[in-house]
């Protein structure tokens, strides 16, 4: 149980996610945005951005993740905003991959492509 700030009632903790997303979620998710919209008009960021991950989209999927990012924080819940951008980062991710683009993209009936297992890049493991 946490105590709710604003009006001091009791919260159980599942329902915190549906709690209003607050000013430092907010700050990195417009930070997010107005790096997705420099990549979508040709501007280079380095890859050592925090946001770096954004270089390997199109403008057009920079422009359905800002349109994404902007719903969840129209939404107001942290939960929603968080899954946007561990989604999109993952699938960032994915791209960056030789092995995961080569089987992405592949077609299936013709050959199977053997995945290697992912190196250890101080990211939490599981």
């Amino acid at each position: 149980m946490v105590m709710s700030p604003s009006n001091s009632q009791i919260l159980q903790r599942r329902n915190l996610g549906k709690w209003p997303v607050k000013e430092e979620e907010t700050r990195k998710a417009k930070e997010l945005i107005a790096i997705a919209n420099q990549l979508g008009s040709g501007e280079k960021i380095s890859s050592d951005h925090p946001f770096g991950w954004l270089r390997g989209f199109d403008s057009e999927e920079l422009a359905e993740l800002i349109a994404e990012t902007k719903e969840a924080i129209s939404e107001a819940n942290v939960d929603e905003l968080d899954a946007v951008i561990y989604e999109w980062h993952e699938s960032a991710i994915a791209i960056e991959s030789p092995e995961l683009t080569e089987a992405f993209f592949t077609n299936e009936f013709e050959e199977e492509v053997v995945l290697t297992k992912p190196e250890n890049n101080g990211s939490a493991g599981f």
